[in-house]
């Protein structure tokens, strides 16, 4: 079943909310904010965000959205028998899209591509791959298609991007290539990853490869804003014309970046670095504000918490911990 945490200075939201899960809810989120919603028995895998809406895929192979206006939980998806730990979501105006590499019985993995409203409303099965070989790690959908990777190569899965209507359909292979990070206008996708360093784009209907940037190394996703394309790599976070042109340096941060969210020109970027001591290893995560004025601090976060940041709305910044969804003041 759901719980679902309230704040402090609220009261609880769920009859079934227990003092040991408020206990861990607090020490989880003593450093890095509160806690606004806690999936007890699922740990949340990946996440987007349509205002006021997360919609959030679980390692259960479950899909549930959480309204900030209403603070409503629904389940849009129900749990596969056995899914893997790799899946990824994309929304658009009416439909969830998932990719999900999972075991619907005894026998091999399979990928399949379903869609889902997202009111509620029976899954539609887009496309399937009985393939153990076919590992998707990204998704997008402009509505009209759905877009994904695959990363494993075999004899019968190579390395490629593909897409499929969301009404179901024909495959189309847009390129014989892939990567990490996955972004669209009307014309191109855009990606982050293969060919080796590289920011690339290649036509939504197939085609030519054009390498935007192959000089740094991406380490976290990219998104589109004002024309450009952005995304982490090792102590910085860049940008580079959609067209093709220079690429400039947003904000020099220390670490590696793992995530980042922007709003109006500021840019929110969480980065990780691995510190070795005598007889121990740990990693450093830290959080960086990039704006006009430059590069800022913030709170620092636990030390091992690796913050996939969702989004930035209202003042305050949204990211999974678990099977939490956690916010913070973004002022």
């Amino acid at each position: 079943m759901f719980e679902l945490a309230s704040r402090p200075s609220e009261p609880s939201m769920t009859s079934r909310f227990i003092p040991a899960v408020a206990a861990v809810l607090a020490a989880a989120c003593s450093h890095q904010g509160e806690a606004v919603l806690m999936l007890r028995e699922d740990v949340i895998v990946n996440a987007t965000f349509s205002a006021p809406v997360f919609y959030l895929l679980t390692n259960r192979g479950r899909i549930v959205s959480y309204s900030l206006s209403t603070r409503t939980l629904q389940e849009l998806m129900a749990p596969r028998w056995h899914p893997a730990s790799t899946g990824v979501l994309a929304v658009a105006s009416t439909d969830v899209v998932s990719v999900q590499h999972y075991q619907s019985g005894p026998g091999p993995f399979d990928t399949t591509i379903t869609a889902v409203p997202v009111g509620g409303g029976t899954p539609r099965v887009l496309t399937q791959v009985a393939d153990q070989y076919h590992l998707p790690n990204q998704i997008a959908t402009d509505g009209s298609s759905v877009y994904w990777m695959n990363l494993l190569t075999s004899a019968t899965s190579p390395i490629e991007m593909l897409s499929v209507p969301v009404t179901g359909g024909a495959v189309t292979t847009i390129a014989g290539i892939g990567g990490d990070g996955m972004a669209f206008d009307d014309t191109f996708v855009y990606w982050a990853g293969l060919p080796p360093r590289a920011i690339a784009r290649a036509p939504k209907a197939g085609g030519a490869v054009t390498v935007l940037d192959s000089t740094y190394y991406p380490t976290a996703g990219l998104l589109l804003d004002g024309g450009d394309v952005i995304w982490g790599t090792d102590n910085a976070l860049l940008k580079v014309p959609q067209a093709g042109g220079q690429t400039q340096v947003i904000g020099t941060v220390d670490g590696t970046v793992i995530s980042f969210v922007g709003e109006n020109g500021t840019w929110y970027v969480v980065t990780r670095r691995l510190i070795n001591v005598p007889e121990d290893y740990h990693y450093v995560t830290r959080l960086f504000q990039i704006d006009s004025a430059g590069v800022h601090e913030m709170q620092p976060l636990v030390g091992d918490f690796a913050a996939n940041l969702i989004a930035v709305y209202n003042g305050f910044l949204y990211w999974t911990y678990s099977g939490m969804l956690v916010r913070t003041d973004a002022r």
